[in-house]
């Protein structure tokens, strides 16, 4: 496995593996109508575009304080984790994904573990993510990694609020 920057030529693989990888998550989490309408909407070349356009403006950024990351196997993205670093010095994972068939293979704890050493280049002391409170897999999993839950948030998710946990670590070692 190979963990480096996504780059514009793997637009349409990030749009695969997230696409697949959140359906298949969040099935369950959200409100059927809600998972339905991403279902029949969200489609490869949707999110492709937007890809496209997230990758476009972390590239035109002068401070690079965000960042996709990406797993690949044989040259195919099997995962992928994005985040910013803002201006109080807090990293945030906004995305974490890996694609079906490939998850419990120690995909996500690599690409988590590389997307906070960005985070520490870039300056940051601490790393939050925001996880549905649903997710109980993700959340043992951020629990084993050493996430610490530090209190409710939410996710909007077209007109419905999701509610949610957020977690953080310490980034000094």
């Amino acid at each position: 496995m190979l963990l480096r920057a996504a780059h514009l030529d793997d637009v349409d693989g990030l749009a695969s593996c997230i696409v697949a990888s959140w359906l298949q998550a969040h099935q369950h989490q959200i409100p059927c109508r809600l998972w339905e309408r991403r279902r029949r909407t969200w489609t490869v070349d949707v999110s492709a575009s937007a890809w496209k356009r997230t990758l476009l403006d972390i590239a035109a950024q002068a401070d690079a304080r965000s960042h996709v990351l990406v797993a690949t196997e044989s040259e195919e993205i099997v995962g992928l984790v994005t985040g910013t670093v803002d201006d109080e010095g807090e990293g945030e994972v906004h995305a974490l994904y890996i694609a079906p068939g490939h998850q419990r293979r120690g995909v996500g704890q690599q690409l988590l573990a590389t997307s906070f050493e960005t985070f520490r280049a870039a300056g940051a002391s601490s790393a939050k993510i925001v996880v549905l409170e649903a997710n109980l897999p993700a959340r043992r999993f951020y629990e084993r990694l050493g996430g610490c839950e530090a209190g409710s948030g939410e996710v909007h998710e077209e007109e419905e609020v999701v509610p949610a946990i957020v977690y953080t670590w310490s980034l000094n070692a």
